[in-house]
């Protein structure tokens, strides 16, 4: 049978297509899909088909699917000598992935990993399961950026007007919030409250971010300078780092911009994000300079990381990074459809900048990756937040 393709609310990707609960790490998955209504509460009632040829490549590099690794560092990429890393064991034609440090601290073996994408290119949202793709499910929703756990095994997603909160179990709506026009990103804060961002946003001027609690009232807004944004994420002391354009930089609470850097390589990069490292470094997705970018305290550029065996790198989105210090990041290839042969889009870099794992989309449900959140070890049932001292996801009770 073929998959449900997009345009429709949800298929599960299975290879005997099959319908019915089945259980999965995250949880029971069924085939009932769920729909907004018109106050923005989900209702059920729309049937999911399951779909054939919705399985991903799993852990042989030889099938393209992953690249080797260890949690030490050592890793060839696919389509070289197979050697294995620590822990690794050679492939046809490749490696198989060795253990990593998980999401949340623990030891996990990459080719078994548990990936949730968010697909710009065909607004879909994917759940990806590299060890059992039956268990894969795919949902289209509306044009956003960010990509955020929330608890209660929810996820939440930027929209062009609010914010949604969609079920991890099949993607379907929970919650939807609307009345913010022109919203870029949104992001639930260690605070519980969700942080919105625009330009000339809301009433506000420049660079404007407003704070939402979860009645629906605005508990404060924040303006800075500048007419472009990107991301938002918490940094030390109740400041925001902030992708801006070509500038990324840190405001305070008041307004101020209290660091600022300029991002290298690219005129207009489009600049997506900033996490603040255990170092005291900033990390920069470069957008367009298609790198991640390590800047000092001092403002001054440390290091530059990109490329690696297939990767073409391209526009370099959100990023996560693991608790052994190597950082996961979205390399998005284009706007639309029909980008799902291009690049490797989800690409894992150690801390020297060696590209050390990497997951060969499937083209038949992925088109341009833009967000992404590895989920081993993660708890679901907790909000997830960047640490603003470490950058790493950690859970908010």
């Amino acid at each position: 049978m073929a998959m449900k393709r997009f345009g429709d609310n949800f298929w599960h990707g299975s290879q005997t297509a099959r319908c019915g609960a089945i259980s999965i790490a995250l949880g029971a998955l069924g085939c009932g899909a769920q729909t907004p209504s018109a106050a923005g509460e989900s209702v059920a009632g729309q049937a999911a088909v399951a779909g054939g040829g919705g399985a991903s490549a799993s852990a042989g590099a030889g099938s393209g699917g992953v690249e080797a690794g260890s949690a030490s560092g050592g890793a060839v990429q696919a389509g070289s000598t197979a050697q294995a890393g620590v822990g690794g064991v050679a492939g046809s034609g490749g490696v198989a992935a060795a253990g990593a440090a998980g999401a949340g601290g623990g030891t996990f073996d990459r080719s078994k990993r548990k990936l949730l994408l968010r697909d710009e290119g065909n607004s879909a949202l994917h759940y990806v399961d590299l060890e059992t793709p039956t268990e894969n499910w795919h949902q289209t929703v509306p044009v956003g950026r960010d990509l955020q756990l929330v608890g209660s095994r929810r996820l939440l997603i930027g929209t062009e007007n609010g914010y949604e909160e969609r079920s991890l179990d099949d993607g379907s709506v929970v919650k939807s919030v609307v009345g913010y026009p022109g919203a870029v990103s949104a992001h639930r804060l260690h605070n519980g409250n969700t942080l919105l961002s625009g330009a000339a946003f809301h009433g506000g001027t420049g660079i404007t971010l407003v704070e939402v609690t979860p009645q629906g009232s605005v508990a404060r807004s924040i303006s800075y300078p500048g007419d472009y944004v990107r991301l938002i994420r918490e940094s030390k002391g109740g400041n925001f780092l902030v992708a801006a354009e070509n500038r990324v930089f840190e405001g305070d609470t008041a307004g101020n911009v209290v660091w600022e850097v300029t991002v290298q390589g690219h005129a207009m990069p489009h600049a997506w994000e900033a996490l603040r490292l255990a170092s005291g470094d900033v990390l920069v997705a470069g957008g367009y300079a298609a790198s991640l970018q390590i800047f000092g305290p001092d403002e001054q550029l440390k290091q530059t990381i990109t490329g690696g065996d297939g990767a073409l790198p391209f526009f370099f989105a959100d990023v996560q990074v693991m608790p052994g210090g190597s950082y996961v990041v979205a390399n998005w290839q284009g706007h639309g459809t029909g980008f799902g042969d291009k690049g490797l889009q989800v690409l894992e870099y150690d801390s020297s900048g060696k590209l050390i794992w990497s997951w060969k989309q499937d083209a038949s449900f992925v088109s341009s990756l833009q967000h992404l959140i590895v989920l081993d070890g993660l708890d679901v049932e907790k909000l997830h937040v960047e640490s603003p001292e470490t950058g790493v996801l950690e859970a908010v009770n």
